[in-house]
């Protein structure tokens, strides 16, 4: 609880504790149905990388070269070329 008597919970990413109205309402996550990041955190996560282990980013890597992507170069544009040779559409970007 905060000063105020109010509850407080922590958001998963940014590890901070904060009142009920900085969270997002989520049925799905009992028993506080909040979801489990913060409004703020949730709004930026597009700008962030997702966060993994090193073995996991590893794996990552390993299957993306497995399937032909080179991953020093933008994997998005590699997957719309290969999807646009091999279906002989084009992709508005």
């Amino acid at each position: 609880m905060n000063g105020e008597g109010e509850w407080t919970y922590r958001c998963s990413l940014c590890r901070d504790f904060k009142t009920r109205e900085h969270f997002h309402s989520d049925n799905s996550k009992p028993p506080f149905n909040l979801a489990y990041n913060c409004k703020e955190c949730r709004k930026n996560a597009e700008d962030r990388p997702p966060i993994l282990l090193d073995w996991e980013q590893e794996q990552g890597y390993m299957t993306l070269e497995r399937l032909g992507y080179n991953i020093k170069e933008d994997i998005h544009k590699q997957f719309i070329d290969k999807i646009s040779k091999k279906y002989g559409v084009s992709f508005a970007e």
